[in-house]
């Protein structure tokens, strides 16, 4: 059962309401991208501020932003952007700035 409360009562985003990923990551600085990507991957604020090294505080920022920009209400609707977002060929900024361990 969806929750009931919160601005969108429990509605899950329409085809028609879906915002375009692709062109919408352009509107995202790379560490917006990076949080974004995170989120996705189901991350607390505080596991995201210890994989990119700064404060959950921080964190909780850049993911006021996130949703602002991309006129979203809640994390679950930025990891479908994501994931919609690599569908269309889009990259991890993750793998790109890490190297693999050793």
């Amino acid at each position: 059962m969806l929750p009931r409360n919160g601005p969108n009562s429990g509605h899950l985003p329409k085809p028609q309401d879906q915002r375009l990923a692709s062109g919408a990551s352009r509107l995202l600085t790379s560490r917006e991208l990076e949080v974004a990507e995170l989120i996705a991957r189901a991350k607390t604020n505080s596991q995201i501020g210890k994989i990119l090294g700064c404060s959950p505080w921080t964190v909780k920022t850049h993911v006021e932003h996130i949703l602002g920009k991309l006129e979203m209400d809640s994390r679950l609707e930025v990891g479908i952007w994501w994931v919609e977002l690599q569908r269309d060929g889009g990259k991890s900024l993750l793998r790109e700035q890490r190297s693999p361990p050793h």
